[in-house]
């Protein structure tokens, strides 16, 4: 499960929380200090009312494309308060699943341990996202909303839920980003006024080649997006010798070799006259 065996981890004092990596400096700033949960709670109650929604009716939106089975391993990354753990024990009790959470900030993986801690099905570690402790293709879904614009390292954030999560398995992210074709109008001009991130754009280009199935959905007004992915290692699942009956005749496979051979002897010929 893990890549270091347990028995030579150590734990924050009175929990069974993991600690693999300690929370930097600015992290403490941001996210550790003492404030940190108070603020993000406030932050929540703000956007539930401001889109006027509910917590269980937005956690319920996020989650319904994941399809769950008994005794599934989730990972959520960046888990925050628990409110998405809260969902799942609330709303798939019948599975038993078992949770991992993940989060970069010991005052927040604490809460949740506290929050959760009579849960015997979930598991925590303090850890970075962009270098989770666990080894390949051990979770049939990864899970992360809300603090992706702020990591470190997106792309490696996000090859590492691809990387812990099975083939087949599902990853599923979101995070602020305002829909493109709102852009040059004033409701997001507004939004994107109230909060920079919000005009953040969907991270597609760091998507591994391996991702298929890929939904794309905007959340709270168009203002927040959310991605579900399925891995699949056997992408593409092409055959590309299939002839086409036309005048140009050929397949991809071979009109791609001769695309190939044509723009090598056009290089070589630019290269001659450089």
């Amino acid at each position: 499960m893990y890549k270091q065996s347990l028995k030579n981890i150590k734990k924050i004092k009175n929990t069974e929380i993991y600690i693999f990596s300690k929370t930097t400096k600015i992290d403490k700033q941001n996210y550790n200090s003492e404030n940190s949960i108070k603020h993000y709670k406030n932050f929540l109650n703000w956007l539930m009312k401001t889109f006027k929604t509910n917590n269980k009716k937005f956690r319920n939106d996020l989650f319904k494309d994941i399809q769950f089975k008994k005794n599934q391993k989730i990972l959520i990354t960046g888990v925050g308060n628990g409110d998405d753990v809260d969902f799942l024990i609330k709303n798939k009790k019948n599975l038993n699943l078992k949770i991992y959470t993940q989060d970069l900030s010991e005052k927040f993986i604490i809460h949740c341990y506290k929050r959760f801690r009579k849960q015997n099905n979930i598991f925590y570690n303090l850890s970075n996202a962009s270098n989770l402790p666990f080894k390949d293709n051990v979770f049939d879904h990864t899970y992360h909303f809300g603090g992706i614009n702020l990591f470190g390292n997106i792309k490696r954030s996000i090859n590492e839920m691809f990387r812990v999560t099975k083939d087949l398995g599902s990853i599923n992210f979101g995070d602020e980003g305002v829909a493109r074709w709102l852009d040059n109008t004033v409701y997001a001009e507004m939004m994107i006024n109230n909060n920079k991130l919000w005009d953040r754009k969907i991270p597609l280009n760091y998507l591994p080649f391996n991702s298929s199935n890929v939904k794309i959905r905007w959340l709270l007004g168009n203002c927040f997006y959310f991605i579900n992915i399925k891995k699949n290692n056997n992408f593409p699942n092409v055959n590309f010798k299939v002839k086409h009956k036309s005048p140009r005749g050929g397949s991809i496979y071979s009109r791609y070799v001769e695309y190939k051979k044509i723009k090598k002897k056009k290089f070589q010929l630019n290269k001659k006259f450089d």
